[in-house]
C-alpha cells in the first residue's frame, strides 16, 4: 500500500507495476500506512489522525489519538494486534513521541526511548509484539526485548544512522542509509555487512519498504516508485507466476540475455557491486541484450520502462 494527500490510499497485488484506489473516506493527509497480511491496515497522518481496516480496505474506523498538536509519522504493526506508532511535533519535527498498541490500535501507551525528549525516530521494525529496533536521528541504533520499557543501544553502522531499518527475525534484518547503502546483519544489528550501494539512489525520496531479504520498494516525490530484487540468479529459462516483474534469462549468461516483460524496456544500465555505471544500453523495445564485453562477476541490472524502474542481480560467467 501506498498514501498520499487528501486521504488516498493505493493499493498493488502486483509488484507495484499496476494501483486501484482504496476509498478511506477521508481528506486528511496521510503520512505512514502500515499492514499486516493483506487484511489489517493502518494509516495515519495529520493532526493525530488515525484510521483502521481489518477487512481488506473496504470499511474504516477511526482510532485517532488525541494529539492534534502531532502528525503520525510512523506506524508499525507486528501482528494484528501489536503495533507501534511515532508522533512527531507539527512546530518542530526535530523530536516527537512513541505509543504502543496491543489490541489493534484502539488504545494506545506511552513508550520511551533514547533521548526522546530531544530526538525524533527516523526507522523502526519490529518483529513481535515486544521485540524491535529504532533508528534515532543523531543517536544511533536500539533494540527492545521488553515492548519498549528498557532499550539496547546498537550504535551507529561505521560512522552513518540508517533512515530505514527493517528485520525479517530478531537476528536477520536490512538498513538503508542516507546515501542509499544497503547493509544486513545476521546477529540482531551487532555488525552489519554492505551489500549494495548507491544503485538505489534516486533524488527526493520519500520511503523505503522491503517484504524480504531479497525484495523491496522505494517511493519519491512526482509518483516515483522502484522496486529492487537480489534474487534472479540461477534461472536458466523464463520463469511464469511472477506476473508483471521481468525476468532476464539465462542467469548466469556467459553473453546474450534475454529480457522477458509485459512493458517495453527502454533502457538497460549496467552497475558493479561497489554502483559504478557500466553500460547503459538503450532501445524502444529491448529484447536482448550483450554482456561479453564484461569480466566474470556479479552485477547489477537496472531496467527502465515508460512505467517502472526495476533493479535485478545478474551473474556474468566466463
Amino acid at each position: 500500500c501506498s498514501s498520499d494527500l487528501w486521504g488516498l490510499i493505493l493499493h498493488s497485488n502486483d509488484e507495484g507495476f499496476t494501483w486501484s484506489r482504496v476509498d478511506s473516506n477521508e481528506t486528511i493527509t496521510f503520512y505512514s500506512v502500515s499492514l499486516y497480511t493483506d487484511r489489517y491496515i493502518w494509516a495515519g497522518g495529520y493532526q493525530g489522525r488515525m484510521i483502521r481496516s481489518t477487512d481488506h480496505g473496504n470499511s474504516w474506523q477511526d482510532i485517532s489519538l488525541p494529539y492534534t498538536a502531532y502528525e503520525i509519522d510512523k506506524i508499525f504493526f507486528a501482528d494484528s494486534l501489536n503495533g507501534y506508532v511515532i508522533l512527531s511535533k507539527l512546530s518542530n519535527s526535530d523530536f516527537g513521541l512513541m505509543f504502543r498498541s496491543s489490541n489493534g490500535g484502539l488504545t494506545w501507551n506511552p513508550v520511551d526511548f533514547i533521548n526522546n525528549d530531544t530526538k525524533r525516530v527516523l526507522s523502526m521494525s519490529f518483529t513481535d509484539g515486544n521485540t524491535g529496533y529504532i533508528s534515532i536521528d543523531n543517536e544511533g541504533m536500539a533494540k527492545t526485548t521488553d515492548g519498549g520499557i528498557t532499550w539496547q543501544d546498537l550504535g551507529k553502522i561505521g560512522n552513518i544512522i540508517p533512515e530505514y531499518i527493517r528485520f525479517f527475525s530478531s537476528q536477520q534484518g536490512l538498513a538503508i542509509t542516507g546515501d542509499n547503502w544497503v547493509a544486513f546483519t545476521a546477529d540482531g544489528g551487532v555488525s552489519w555487512d554492505t551489500l549494495e550501494s548507491t544503485v538505489l539512489q534516486s533524488s527526493m525520496i520519500r520511503s523505503y519498504f522491503f517484504t524480504d531479504l531479497n525484495h523491496g520498494w522505494l517511493t519519491g516525490w512526482n509518483g516515483l516508485i522502484k522496486a529492487w530484487s537480489s534474487t534472479g540468479v540461477g534461472i536458466p529459462e523464463p520463469v511464469t507466476g511472477l506476473k508483471n516483474m521481468p525476468v532476464i534469462f539465462p542467469n548466469p549468461t556467459d553473453d546474450k540475455l534475454t529480457i522477458v516483460c509485459k512493458d517495453k524496456v527502454n533502457q538497460v544500465k549496467i552497475y558493479d557491486l561497489q554502483g559504478r555505471e557500466l553500460m547503459i544500453i538503450r532501445g524502444t523495445d529491448l529484447k536482448t541484450i550483450s554482456m561479453g564485453k564484461l569480466l566474470p562477476g556479479m552485477y547489477i541490472l537496472h531496467l527502465s520502462t515508460s512505467y517502472k524502474e526495476i533493479f535485478v542481480k545478474c551473474l556474468k560467467e566466463q
